[in-house]
């Protein structure tokens, strides 16, 4: 990402660089990076509360996915988590956020509720299925009442939008969304509790901003295959890409979204993202 980064920050005057400075930013190697910023990096405090009770009702209808069944060529097909701020206790009413992640591309979407509620959770699934730079096909939850239920059952087949669900007491089922519950959310949000109408506004103020953050400016790896030598499994990574970039490559979106992204893409500034999503964080943690 250091070549996009230099290009828009010089671009928008955030940092004035000479030639001799880009050459050594475009040559440091990961290793070295890592170690120049070791000193910085955040310890992360606290722990969380699960509190997911499971659906009983519906469960005969949804199929168990499991290892990824779906093409995952296919744009469309993500995984959907609810995380709890509820603090040191989960007693009273509290924020949750519905995070989603797109398998193919690894796009993030992320929108804050208060409490856990099926009108709730359904209402913010339909808002990350507007922001989406593409079509919603299908979503793979936990087991929690929250998802399986009638409303969201019904609302699926109404949209033809495919619906499963993963293993009880099998977090790796939602490997994908769970990673991003820490990347994401729990970064920035942290343990604390929140509990109010305006921590909440709070939250999506946030995920406006990160969500911009992430898919624009921070570059993934997926897994492209796994290789046994010599009875050893090695994975193989391709080149680290953005959700951008790849919603830009992949055949299956329309060009009309793909410019829309392109046109947005060139009025962000990373440096000035950051600051933003750090004003909203002190914000909230100092509440």
């Amino acid at each position: 990402m250091i070549p996009s980064y230099v290009e828009t920050l010089v671009r928008d005057k955030e940092l004035f660089l000479t030639e001799k400075q880009i050459e050594l930013l475009f040559s440091v190697s990961a290793a070295t990076i890592e170690r120049i910023i070791k000193s910085e990096r955040k310890k992360v405090f606290g722990r969380g509360k699960t509190t997911t009770k499971p659906g009983t009702l519906l469960k005969h209808h949804i199929p168990i996915h499991i290892f990824t069944k779906w093409n995952e060529r296919t744009p469309g097909f993500g995984e959907i988590d609810l995380v709890a701020h509820c603090g040191p206790t989960a007693k009273g009413d509290f924020a949750y956020t519905l995070d989603f992640i797109d398998l193919d591309t690894n796009w993030n979407e992320c929108v804050a509720i208060m409490g856990k509620g099926q009108y709730a959770t359904h209402e913010a699934l339909k808002t990350i299925r507007r922001r989406l730079p593409f079509s919603l096909l299908g979503i793979d939850s936990d087991n929690g009442e929250e998802f399986i239920n009638w409303h969201l059952y019904r609302w699926c087949k109404t949209e033809e939008i495919n619906f499963s669900r993963g293993r009880e007491y099998h977090k790796n089922d939602q490997a994908h969304v769970e990673e991003k519950n820490w990347s994401v959310v729990r970064r920035y949000t942290c343990y604390k509790r929140y509990d109010t109408a305006e921590q909440v506004a709070l939250l999506n103020k946030l995920y406006e901003q990160l969500r911009l953050y992430f898919n624009f400016f921070q570059a993934t790896l997926k897994l492209e295959r796994k290789v046994r030598i010599n009875g050893k499994v090695r994975k193989v990574y391709p080149k680290a890409k953005t959700p951008y970039q790849r919603v830009l490559e992949h055949k299956d979106i329309p060009e009309g979204n793909k410019q829309a992204l392109k046109e947005q893409y060139q009025t962000l500034n990373p440096a000035k993202l950051l600051r933003e999503i750090q004003e909203i964080t002190d914000q909230l943690l100092a509440d």
